[in-house]
Protein backbone atom coordinates (compact mmCIF):
# COMPACT_ATOMS: atom_id res chain seq x y z
CA UNK A 1 0.00 0.00 0.00
CA UNK A 2 1.53 3.31 -1.19
CA UNK A 3 0.97 5.12 2.36
CA UNK A 4 2.59 1.70 4.54
CA UNK A 5 5.91 2.81 4.62
CA UNK A 6 5.38 7.01 4.29
CA UNK A 7 7.62 9.54 6.82
CA UNK A 8 5.38 11.01 8.86
CA UNK A 9 6.17 14.08 7.22
CA UNK A 10 4.14 13.54 4.68
CA UNK A 11 0.96 11.68 6.77
CA UNK A 12 1.46 15.32 7.99
CA UNK A 13 1.03 16.78 4.94
CA UNK A 14 -1.72 14.36 3.76
CA UNK A 15 -3.82 15.26 6.78
CA UNK A 16 -3.45 19.51 6.30
CA UNK A 17 -4.25 18.28 2.56
CA UNK A 18 -7.97 16.86 3.13
CA UNK A 19 -9.26 19.78 5.41
CA UNK A 20 -12.21 21.02 3.97
CA UNK A 21 -12.55 24.59 5.11
CA UNK A 22 -16.21 24.30 3.83
CA UNK A 23 -16.67 21.64 6.33
CA UNK A 24 -13.74 21.18 9.19
CA UNK A 25 -14.96 18.03 9.80
CA UNK A 26 -15.75 16.17 6.49
CA UNK A 27 -12.46 14.60 6.11
CA UNK A 28 -12.29 13.07 9.44
CA UNK A 29 -14.22 9.37 8.06
CA UNK A 30 -11.79 9.33 4.99
CA UNK A 31 -8.60 9.75 6.56
CA UNK A 32 -8.95 7.12 9.30
CA UNK A 33 -10.15 5.08 6.31
CA UNK A 34 -6.30 5.99 4.91
CA UNK A 35 -4.71 5.13 8.24
CA UNK A 36 -6.58 2.33 8.40
CA UNK A 37 -5.41 0.62 4.59
CA UNK A 38 -2.01 1.76 5.00
CA UNK A 39 -2.03 -0.80 8.73
CA UNK A 40 0.88 1.74 9.80
CA UNK A 41 1.26 2.51 12.88
CA UNK A 42 1.01 6.52 12.74
CA UNK A 43 0.49 8.81 15.31
CA UNK A 44 -0.53 12.90 14.24
CA UNK A 45 -1.75 15.88 16.53
CA UNK A 46 -3.50 18.29 14.94
CA UNK A 47 -4.08 21.90 16.38
CA UNK A 48 -6.75 23.90 14.81
CA UNK A 49 -8.61 27.11 15.56
CA UNK A 50 -12.50 27.14 13.73
CA UNK A 51 -13.92 30.19 14.63
CA UNK A 52 -17.59 30.78 15.64
CA UNK A 53 -19.69 27.36 14.98
CA UNK A 54 -21.47 24.80 17.28
CA UNK A 55 -20.16 21.21 16.67
CA UNK A 56 -22.76 18.50 17.08
CA UNK A 57 -22.43 15.05 17.20
CA UNK A 58 -23.68 12.22 15.61
CA UNK A 59 -26.34 11.54 18.84
CA UNK A 60 -27.54 14.81 18.82
CA UNK A 61 -28.32 14.58 15.26
CA UNK A 62 -30.59 11.61 15.94
CA UNK A 63 -32.65 14.36 18.68
CA UNK A 64 -35.94 15.51 17.14
CA UNK A 65 -34.82 18.75 18.04
CA UNK A 66 -31.71 18.95 16.26
CA UNK A 67 -33.48 20.58 12.89
CA UNK A 68 -34.30 23.76 15.32
CA UNK A 69 -30.78 23.39 17.25
CA UNK A 70 -28.85 23.99 14.22
CA UNK A 71 -31.55 27.06 13.23
CA UNK A 72 -30.58 28.95 16.92
CA UNK A 73 -26.91 27.89 16.31
CA UNK A 74 -27.18 30.29 12.72
CA UNK A 75 -29.24 32.57 14.50
CA UNK A 76 -26.85 33.54 17.22
CA UNK A 77 -24.04 33.59 14.18
CA UNK A 78 -22.73 30.31 14.79
CA UNK A 79 -21.82 27.93 11.72
CA UNK A 80 -23.62 24.47 12.42
CA UNK A 81 -21.28 21.63 11.67
CA UNK A 82 -21.38 18.22 12.53
CA UNK A 83 -18.45 15.87 14.09
CA UNK A 84 -17.84 12.61 13.82
CA UNK A 85 -17.46 11.45 17.23
CA UNK A 86 -19.52 10.78 20.45
CA UNK A 87 -20.54 12.98 22.76
CA UNK A 88 -22.76 15.48 22.41
CA UNK A 89 -22.64 19.17 20.97
CA UNK A 90 -19.70 21.87 21.69
CA UNK A 91 -19.78 25.67 20.98
CA UNK A 92 -16.50 27.10 19.59
CA UNK A 93 -15.54 30.62 18.93
CA UNK A 94 -12.22 32.01 17.75
CA UNK A 95 -10.91 31.35 21.42
CA UNK A 96 -11.37 27.91 21.12
CA UNK A 97 -8.26 25.36 20.86
CA UNK A 98 -9.30 21.97 18.76
CA UNK A 99 -6.85 19.70 19.72
CA UNK A 100 -6.91 16.21 17.43
CA UNK A 101 -4.47 12.97 17.35
CA UNK A 102 -4.46 10.51 14.86
CA UNK A 103 -3.12 7.13 14.94
CA UNK A 104 -3.98 3.45 13.80
CA UNK A 105 -2.62 0.18 15.61
CA UNK A 106 -4.26 -3.40 15.80
CA UNK A 107 -5.96 -2.99 19.46
CA UNK A 108 -7.76 0.36 18.34
CA UNK A 109 -11.15 -1.02 19.58
CA UNK A 110 -9.40 -2.84 22.75
CA UNK A 111 -7.33 0.16 23.89
CA UNK A 112 -10.38 3.27 23.81
CA UNK A 113 -9.92 3.97 27.43
CA UNK A 114 -6.47 3.98 27.41
CA UNK A 115 -6.20 6.85 25.29
CA UNK A 116 -9.15 8.85 26.65
CA UNK A 117 -7.02 8.36 29.76
CA UNK A 118 -3.15 9.48 28.49
CA UNK A 119 -5.51 12.26 26.44
CA UNK A 120 -7.04 13.54 29.56
CA UNK A 121 -4.16 13.20 31.57
CA UNK A 122 -1.67 14.94 29.29
CA UNK A 123 -4.47 18.06 28.92
CA UNK A 124 -3.95 18.21 32.55
CA UNK A 125 -0.61 18.74 32.73
CA UNK A 126 -0.53 21.16 30.17
CA UNK A 127 -3.25 22.89 32.17
CA UNK A 128 -0.95 22.29 35.72
CA UNK A 129 1.89 23.98 33.69
CA UNK A 130 -0.03 27.30 33.29
CA UNK A 131 -0.96 27.59 36.95
CA UNK A 132 -4.74 25.58 36.99
CA UNK A 133 -5.80 23.19 39.38
CA UNK A 134 -6.44 20.46 36.96
CA UNK A 135 -8.68 17.61 37.34
CA UNK A 136 -9.96 14.63 35.01
CA UNK A 137 -13.70 14.16 35.45
CA UNK A 138 -16.85 16.26 34.61
CA UNK A 139 -19.03 18.63 36.36
CA UNK A 140 -22.51 19.04 37.08
CA UNK A 141 -24.60 20.55 33.67
CA UNK A 142 -21.74 20.69 31.56
CA UNK A 143 -22.08 20.85 27.66
CA UNK A 144 -21.08 17.43 26.72
CA UNK A 145 -20.59 15.83 29.69
CA UNK A 146 -17.91 13.42 30.17
CA UNK A 147 -15.95 11.11 32.11
CA UNK A 148 -12.33 12.13 29.96
CA UNK A 149 -14.02 16.34 30.47
CA UNK A 150 -11.16 18.41 32.44
CA UNK A 151 -12.18 20.68 34.80
CA UNK A 152 -10.71 23.59 37.27
CA UNK A 153 -10.82 22.85 40.79
CA UNK A 154 -13.58 20.76 40.35
CA UNK A 155 -15.93 23.34 39.37
CA UNK A 156 -16.07 24.80 36.07
CA UNK A 157 -15.19 22.93 32.82
CA UNK A 158 -12.02 24.10 30.81
CA UNK A 159 -12.06 21.34 27.76
CA UNK A 160 -13.95 18.18 26.42
CA UNK A 161 -12.97 15.02 24.85
CA UNK A 162 -14.54 12.57 22.72
CA UNK A 163 -13.20 9.70 20.38
CA UNK A 164 -13.86 8.03 17.14
CA UNK A 165 -12.50 4.70 16.38
CA UNK A 166 -13.03 3.10 12.61
CA UNK A 167 -11.74 -0.57 12.16
CA UNK A 168 -8.24 0.21 12.96
CA UNK A 169 -8.11 4.05 12.99
CA UNK A 170 -8.53 6.11 15.36
CA UNK A 171 -9.02 9.67 16.17
CA UNK A 172 -9.16 11.39 20.02
CA UNK A 173 -10.55 15.01 19.95
CA UNK A 174 -11.06 18.29 22.65
CA UNK A 175 -12.06 20.96 22.78
CA UNK A 176 -10.32 23.56 25.12
CA UNK A 177 -11.80 26.90 25.69
CA UNK A 178 -8.36 29.57 26.06
CA UNK A 179 -10.39 32.80 25.45
CA UNK A 180 -13.71 34.16 27.37
CA UNK A 181 -16.61 32.14 27.47
CA UNK A 182 -18.86 34.53 27.38
CA UNK A 183 -19.96 34.77 24.20
CA UNK A 184 -20.32 31.07 24.14
CA UNK A 185 -23.30 31.33 27.17
CA UNK A 186 -26.05 32.28 24.99
CA UNK A 187 -25.98 29.85 22.52
CA UNK A 188 -25.09 27.09 24.08
CA UNK A 189 -28.17 27.81 26.40
CA UNK A 190 -30.67 27.81 23.44
CA UNK A 191 -28.79 24.67 21.99
CA UNK A 192 -29.04 22.59 25.12
CA UNK A 193 -32.61 23.52 25.42
CA UNK A 194 -34.11 22.14 21.65
CA UNK A 195 -32.07 19.22 21.91
CA UNK A 196 -33.58 18.35 25.76
CA UNK A 197 -30.11 18.69 27.42
CA UNK A 198 -28.96 20.01 31.08
CA UNK A 199 -26.45 22.49 30.69
CA UNK A 200 -25.76 25.57 32.83
CA UNK A 201 -23.39 27.60 30.89
CA UNK A 202 -21.90 28.93 33.73
CA UNK A 203 -19.71 25.98 34.61
CA UNK A 204 -18.24 27.16 31.41
CA UNK A 205 -14.80 28.72 32.06
CA UNK A 206 -11.62 29.22 29.98
CA UNK A 207 -7.76 29.12 30.78
CA UNK A 208 -7.79 33.05 30.44
CA UNK A 209 -10.48 33.25 33.29
CA UNK A 210 -8.43 30.66 35.35
CA UNK A 211 -4.82 32.43 34.36
CA UNK A 212 -5.35 35.45 32.44
CA UNK A 213 -3.43 33.44 29.64
CA UNK A 214 -5.84 34.28 26.50
CA UNK A 215 -3.25 33.64 23.98
CA UNK A 216 -4.14 30.24 21.41
CA UNK A 217 -0.66 30.20 20.33
CA UNK A 218 0.72 29.80 23.81
CA UNK A 219 -1.78 26.87 25.04
CA UNK A 220 -0.75 25.32 21.53
CA UNK A 221 2.91 25.13 22.11
CA UNK A 222 1.95 23.92 25.35
CA UNK A 223 -0.11 21.42 24.79
CA UNK A 224 2.42 20.62 21.61
CA UNK A 225 5.43 20.19 23.99
CA UNK A 226 3.32 18.05 26.28
CA UNK A 227 2.23 15.61 23.98
CA UNK A 228 5.42 15.59 22.60
CA UNK A 229 7.51 14.80 26.15
CA UNK A 230 4.73 11.83 26.91
CA UNK A 231 5.63 9.98 23.86
CA UNK A 232 1.52 10.35 22.57
CA UNK A 233 2.98 11.84 19.02
CA UNK A 234 6.79 12.41 17.46
CA UNK A 235 7.43 16.22 16.49
CA UNK A 236 7.28 15.09 12.74
CA UNK A 237 3.88 14.33 13.19
CA UNK A 238 2.36 17.69 14.73
CA UNK A 239 0.40 19.91 12.23
CA UNK A 240 1.02 23.04 14.62
CA UNK A 241 -1.84 26.08 14.95
CA UNK A 242 -1.79 28.57 11.75
CA UNK A 243 -0.66 31.65 13.27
Amino acid sequence: MEWADAPLPRWRDRLAGTVDSGDPFAHVPGFLHLLHEAGSPVRLLQLRRLGRMVAFSRRDALHPGYPAAVELARAAGFRPVLRPVGGAFAPLHPGSLVVEQYGADTQARIETRDRFVAHADALVAVFAGLGIDARVGPVPAEYCPGEFSVNARGAVKISGTAQRVSRSAWQVSSVIQVGDTAPLAEVTAACAAALGQDVDPAVTSSVAAETGVSDLATVARAVTATFVERGLVLADGVLALAE
